[in-house]
């Protein structure tokens, strides 16, 4: 890697904080990551980006008792994707992760409509407080990427 980021043609560069905003409301599926017993252990799950600064939460639909229901507080949220074959890109949230149990929550989270990859008994709500928001993007610069995106679908 060069001073200017750049791997054999390929350029990294550091996404600002609005731009991580907008790749996470474009986006309705991410993963979650924390340490269970000494490990950590990360899930795919369905989720939304609701309010703006410092209102911001990641809200998660998951069934009560189950092994995300019973994370610790502090956790990772990650989501990327690929441009095609010109790139791809990552954001990382770091943050403080609660139960939204009480019921004057009930009526709004109800209306997310979140769609579950697994619908049954998925009524146990968490949030995410985000602490840090980070994210880059890979361009593939002037050399292609040596792997062809197809391969993988």
């Amino acid at each position: 890697m060069d001073t200017q980021g750049n791997m054999n043609g390929a350029i990294l560069e550091e996404l600002q904080l609005d731009a991580c905003v907008n790749l996470l409301r474009s986006t309705a599926v991410g993963r979650i990551a924390f340490l269970l017993e000494t490990y950590p252990v990360v899930f795919p799950v369905n989720y939304r980006l609701v309010g703006d600064g410092e209102e911001m939460r990641l809200l998660l639909q998951t069934r009560p008792g189950n092994t995300i229901d019973k994370a610790h507080q502090r956790v990772g949220f990650q989501i990327d994707g690929l441009d095609n074959t010109e790139g791809g890109w990552s954001v990382l949230v770091r943050g403080k992760m609660q139960h939204l149990r009480d019921p004057a929550h009930t009526e709004f989270l109800a209306s997310l409509d979140p769609t579950p990859w697994v619908p049954a008994d998925r009524d146990a709500w968490i949030a995410i407080e985000p602490v840090v928001i980070t994210g880059r993007r890979l361009r593939a610069g002037g050399n292609p990427w040596p792997f062809d995106v197809r391969g993988y679908w």
